[in-house]
């Protein structure tokens, strides 16, 4: 699907609002059903729907599709739409102008029983697999187990010496506890030597981002843009759509852990003891890919990562008292009136909601500064310019990718105090720093314009002239005390397991 833009925008928004008109009756607009009345979930099956003969003409016939107003030709479009909304990775054939016309009209008597049937198909043609490939079917426990030991394993890499929690330490909230100083604000690979020229951020709460959308509207006023209709995925530059996807790549990254590809990885684990009860009677590495897919989301989909216990948390269950300064941080960061904060890393409608993820999933060009020193360690070299969302394979191939140049996904603030150094590039040291770094937009003259940790002004950005300044100097310049008082707000945000951590 290619970037709309300007007038190409209400095009691009379409199916979009199609599918609100003609389908939020029984949808939600994340594709969940009302499934007390018996309207099924569309994430759960459009996908197996899509590539089966008797499954793309159910979807075409579902109750409403004969009467509705739009055309053929648009319902089509809608539905492709549906499949790579609902659907995202799926290798089906697009629906055509042709095939509606041919299935559309046909009258669909007893759709609950129509679709039990294909379910059925569905379910059935999976345990053939499953029985080819000899698997056991593990609990959400053994699930979870194996995930974990995966994460930890060090055997996965090309040296036998990185695992993920090399770079994501459990014990620093999944963000890497190695010095900055050593490395320049990235990780070092398998290798010893191969840097990135990023940062790895925290995984921390990662699972609860949403699959990558060009066309996400959720909580965005009327008449946004497109580039700001983009949310979800994975990596700072959303190349990964889904989770399941974004733990795979690491293992093949050169500069990661090295791995020559997916079917390596699969034998490594097939190969060795420790994993016997979990792939009992598998034999071919490449059909164990996808279960091991599933073992490393469902542990970075539990507890352990997403707790939501920290004192903001236990503070609106009444668990505890706020600082004073703790409270003011609250407010500050939640009023548009004194600070932008809430632009970005709010997920929720409202201020003060439970679950709240500190981030809307989406991009932007915030102007942090580049990071001379990691691109010299990386050999990416000084002249080097990160264009960030523009990078993402779903977007560098169509037109209007220059608008997203050097934006880069909003991470949440869950843990923010523990987990430097910080931006995409690792550029900063201190949450400090971070802090003087936002308000420097907002004041006036040569306040606030030398960087502390350098001593110098700020070092340039990537893409300068698509900085969003409108949204960072929507606030007002806040004082030293302020400046405290909002740190002391997100240093609430540490979950209880890190608050040792915290000075």
């Amino acid at each position: 699907m290619l970037l709309s833009f300007a007038s190409a925008k209400a095009v691009a928004a379409k199916p979009a609002f199609d599918y609100l008109l003609h389908c939020a009756g029984c949808h939600l607009e994340d594709g969940v059903g009302m499934v007390d009345a018996g309207i099924p979930d569309l994430n759960e099956h459009t996908g197996n729907f899509a590539t089966m003969e008797e499954g793309r003409a159910y979807l075409i016939r579902v109750p409403g599709s004969s009467q509705s107003p739009l055309s053929d030709a648009d319902l089509a479009v809608l539905l492709n739409w549906m499949v790579d909304r609902f659907a995202p990775g799926v290798e089906a054939e697009p629906f055509t102008e042709e095939e509606v016309t041919a299935h559309r009209r046909n009258r669909m008597h007893n759709p609950p029983e129509e679709r039990a049937v294909l379910v059925e198909k569905i379910q059935a043609a999976s345990a053939d697999v499953n029985s080819a490939t000899a698997t056991v079917e593990l609990s959400a426990a053994q699930q979870r187990a194996f995930g974990q030991l995966l994460f930890s394993d060090t055997s996965l890499s090309r040296n036998g010496n990185q695992a993920c929690a090399s770079c994501h330490d459990p014990g620093r909230a999944f963000s890497d506890a190695r010095p900055a100083s050593i490395s320049a604000g990235a990780s070092f690979g398998s290798d010893d030597k191969s840097l990135g020229h990023r940062n790895a951020p925290a995984l921390t709460y990662v699972a609860q981002t949403p699959v990558f959308s060009m066309e996400d509207l959720t909580n965005l006023d009327r008449g946004a843009s497109a580039e700001d209709a983009i949310r979800g995925g994975f990596f700072w530059d959303g190349r990964e759509p889904t989770l399941e996807a974004q733990v795979l790549t690491p293992f093949v990254n050169a500069r990661e852990m090295g791995l020559a590809d997916l079917n390596e990885l699969g034998s490594r684990v097939l190969d060795n003891p420790v994993y016997a009860d979990f792939v009992m009677g598998a034999t071919s590495p490449s059909d164990f890919i996808e279960p091991l897919a599933s073992a490393l989301t469902s542990y970075l989909r539990s507890d352990a990562l997403n707790a939501f216990d920290s004192r903001y948390d236990r503070y609106l269950k009444g668990e505890v008292e706020a600082t004073r300064k703790e409270v003011v941080g609250m407010g500050l960061f939640f009023s548009p009136g004194f600070t932008s904060c809430a632009q970005c890393h709010q997920s929720s409608t409202h201020d003060y909601a439970a679950g709240e993820l500190f981030t809307n999933h989406r991009y932007e060009n915030i102007g942090a500064p580049v990071n001379p020193q990691l691109l010299a360690a990386s050999g990416y070299g000084e002249d080097y310019i990160d264009s960030g969302l523009a990078e993402n394979p779903q977007i560098a191939k169509g037109a209007g990718s220059e608008l997203v140049a050097g934006r880069i996904k909003v991470p949440s603030l869950r843990n923010v105090a523990v987990t430097g150094p910080y931006m995409h590039n690792g550029v900063f040291d201190e949450l400090s720093t971070v802090m003087l770094f936002y308000n420097h937009f907002n004041e006036t003259g040569d306040a606030g314009q030398t960087n502390p940790e350098t001593g110098a002004p700020w070092q340039a950005a990537n893409y300068p002239d698509q900085i969003v300044l409108e949204k960072l100097r929507s606030g007002f310049p806040l004082s030293p005390v302020q400046i405290e008082a909002l740190t002391a707000f997100l240093r609430m945000l540490t979950d209880q397991q890190y608050e040792h951590l915290l000075d």
